[in-house]
């Protein structure tokens, strides 16, 4: 399989959506963790963030140690004036926040960029499955940090 081939692969079987839906929990709740988001609690186990233009995230999460929530990556929906839905995109996200955050035009820019490759390198680790800590040892640290979610 070519180059071109095996990059278009990584992305299909749900794992670009799945990658995604991690992320925008993963963003959910570090932007709270940090007090640039508020959420709300709406229900036994259900939060929401309000953002200006009438748009909102709800999810489900666990309260943890340290004010963390763990926020289920299953159960977010966007919500704005066209409707609701899962989501999955955690560039949106950025780009709703933006205003929230006083983030500059340069900065959304290049944060979306990073997002973005994070999602890639997400989907081919996604693909190319999991190795046991039996295998990690032996790897070099280029190797190693090669096996790490979460940044390319």
């Amino acid at each position: 399989m070519d180059v071109f081939s095996s990059a278009v692969a990584a992305l299909g079987d749900g794992r670009w959506e799945r990658a995604g839906r991690a992320m925008v929990a993963k963003l959910l709740a570090e932007l709270s963790y940090e007090r640039l988001l508020a959420p709300v609690p709406v229900g036994k186990g259900r939060f929401e963030v309000r953002l200006p233009g009438r748009v909102s995230y709800a999810f489900a999460a666990r309260p943890r140690l340290l004010d963390r929530l763990l926020v289920d990556i299953d159960g977010i929906e966007r919500r704005d004036a066209d409707g609701a839905g899962p989501a999955s995109d955690p560039l949106q996200l950025v780009l709703d926040l933006r205003g929230t955050a006083g983030m500059e035009p340069s900065t959304t820019a290049h944060l979306l960029r990073e997002l973005a490759t994070t999602l890639v390198a997400d989907t081919h680790l996604a693909a190319a499955g999991t190795r046991t800590a039996t295998e990690l040892i032996d790897l070099d640290y280029a190797q190693i940090e090669g096996e790490m979610s979460g940044h390319p």
